[in-house]
């Protein structure tokens, strides 16, 4: 692991990108986020219906408002009335690209 070097006590968006990105490797975010679709997924069909989904991220912990769940889905590219879980957390945990 680097060590980052804060400037004036101030960490820098691509600094913070990097430290996000490797907490995210180490704990195995998208695994654990899978393994708890999986865990309600009674039929295992590898899917959840998108009305589930919209009630997911807009109610439980920090929910998310109309407008950045439209931007998310349409960033996903979530049309229909379901989707695949897994396609789904390998794009939102994708790392962000360093412009």
């Amino acid at each position: 692991m680097s060590i980052i070097e804060l400037k004036g006590g101030k960490l820098s968006f691509a600094d913070f990108l990097d430290v996000m990105h490797s907490h995210s490797v180490k704990e195995k975010v998208p695994k654990e986020i899978i393994e708890a679709f999986r865990a309600s997924d009674w039929n295992r069909t590898g899917q959840i219906a998108s009305r589930d989904l919209k009630h997911i991220l807009c109610r439980w912990g920090e929910a998310l408002d109309q407008k950045e769940l439209e931007l998310l889905f349409r960033e996903t590219n979530i049309s229909g009335p379901s989707l695949k879980y897994e396609d789904f957390i390998r794009i939102i945990c994708a790392p962000i690209p360093d412009y």
